[in-house]
């Protein structure tokens, strides 16, 4: 599976987890829901919990508060992800990944391939102790629960993607941009004059777009924005609320196609994934058959 993590600075633990409840304000028990260290497991609880908790550290500009975690598994796993499966793997992953935490899950259906969305409070339950994990650490998480998942689900087999791949010992990209540009340097370099709202919101949406990397990555970002809300029509993300106003993404520079990009790009990745462990398989095998020859 392809395990994304994205970090959240800011106080908006209700925005984050009406996000992964699929919009709605209320627990749905249609669909699983995990609670982990939430001493009043509901939507409220949750909230509650996670904001209360952020009381225990010390923070300081630019803290992370809450991370917002995904598990997204390959189309080709679809049928053999039932309910029971998708609770005990992501229920795995959080003991490996932040068994003191607090933790709120819930699958999502809305794409072909079935993602499991976590929001992990920064800081263990009741404690000042953040969860410092270097890149190292958290390849081993990902290792680790693809281990787990081949050795209790072996159907699971093609959303393998971080196992067989050699171990990263030095970071080999540069992290994005942590900086985030305020409003009003937008403002000045689009206008000397005061912009109007769908200007800014568009100059705004448009970069957070190029920011992302897959379409869960921009809605993300876009959650994190203070001042700005999505707003969905028949189940399906439409636009942005800024202002008080309704934007749809096709009028401010996001059409279907920009969208459809972002997804192809993902695609893309979990391909390339694929085609290097295949070479990986196929290295091996040859070695093993000269090691025979022998």
């Amino acid at each position: 599976m392809i395990i994304k993590k994205l970090s959240w600075k800011s106080f908006l633990a209700k925005k984050l987890i009406t996000y992964i409840n699929n919009g709605m304000e209320q627990s749905d028990e249609n669909t699983i829901t995990i609670y982990h260290n939430v001493p009043n497991p509901s939507y409220d609880g949750t909230i509650r919990a996670l904001n209360e908790n952020s009381k225990y550290r010390k923070l300081r500009k630019g803290s992370v508060i809450f991370y917002h975690e995904i598990l997204s598994f390959a189309k080709e796993s679809t049928p053999f992800l039932s309910s029971d499966v998708l609770e005990d793997i992501t229920r795995k992953y959080i003991s490996l990944r932040a068994e003191n935490a607090i933790c709120y899950a819930k699958p999502h259906f809305d794409k072909e391939h079935i993602h499991m969305h976590i929001c992990i409070s920064a800081n263990e339950y009741r404690s000042g102790k953040v969860l410092n994990m270097n890149n190292k650490e958290y390849e081993r998480v990902r290792r680790n629960i693809e281990q787990y998942q081949l050795e209790q689900y072996p159907e699971l087999k093609d959303s393998v993607v971080y196992l067989n791949k050699p171990e990263k010992h030095k970071q080999n990209a540069i992290d994005k941009d942590k900086n985030r540009r305020k409003e009003n340097e937008y403002q000045l370099k689009a206008h000397t004059d005061k912009p109007t709202n769908k200007e800014i919101i568009t100059a705004r949406i448009m970069d957070l777009f190029r920011q992302s990397t897959n379409e869960a990555e921009f809605f993300d970002l876009i959650l994190q924005q203070a001042d700005i809300e999505l707003y969905s029509y028949r189940g399906k993300t439409k636009g942005v609320i800024y202002g008080g106003k309704k934007f749809r993404f096709g009028t401010i520079g996001i059409d279907k196609e920009k969208l459809m990009e972002l997804e192809s790009h993902e695609n893309k990745l979990i391909n390339q994934r694929m085609i290097e462990l295949q070479h990986l398989q196929n290295q091996n095998t040859k070695n093993i058959n000269k090691t025979l020859c022998r």
